[in-house]
């Protein structure tokens, strides 16, 4: 019993990672963007993701708080995964380790 706990623990802490990492990508895609176009990106209706983003998601304890963490982040931030991914996969033609990552974070949303 103490090793389904032990898999599950691990497990959160997987997701927790890749999820942090998704959001270091958008912080540093939204700065290129900022660069790119000062007064263009922020209008009203774009939110920055801030410290305080990455610190609710480090205090996660539970597949729950991490999956509410998860459905916030693609509240504000869903239209720009794509416009981001786009852009790092034109800037290579590799095959890229966000796409596993994207998969990843996939199987946060299904549980």
């Amino acid at each position: 019993k103490i090793l389904k706990w032990d898999e599950k623990w691990m497990q959160l802490q997987q997701r927790k990672h890749n999820l942090h990492r998704l959001f270091k990508r958008m912080q540093e895609w939204q700065f290129e963007k900022v660069k790119e176009e000062p007064g263009k990106v922020l209008t009203e209706d774009y939110r920055i993701l801030e410290e305080e983003d990455l610190q609710r998601l480090d205090a996660v304890q539970t597949e729950d708080e991490l999956g509410d963490v998860y459905t916030h982040f693609m509240l504000y931030y869903g239209r720009d995964l794509v416009a981001m991914k786009n852009k790092k996969a034109s800037a290579s033609k590799i095959p890229m380790e966000e796409d596993v990552e994207e998969e990843q974070v996939e199987d946060i949303k299904k549980e």
